[in-house]
């Protein structure tokens, strides 16, 4: 009985852990968008419009690779 909870613990642990990571890398992108947001308000140009494109298609496949 003990094992059992023991073993039922560990499974636990793991996967708070795995959600902890994901939730680390999510908290960091969107810490550098927003920082990047920050720096380029001045600057309203074409450039920027397509660097946030870029962007967006790069968090939607990193969204994907995490899935």
């Amino acid at each position: 009985m003990e094992y059992a909870i023991a073993s039922n613990g560990e499974m636990m642990q793991m996967r708070s852990k795995a959600q902890q990571d994901h939730f680390l890398v999510v908290l960091v992108l969107l810490m550098l968008l927003i920082l990047q947001l920050i720096f380029s308000t001045p600057m309203i140009t074409m450039v920027q419009g397509e660097s946030l494109i870029y962007q967006v298609m790069a968090l939607k496949m990193l969204a994907q690779m995490m899935v």
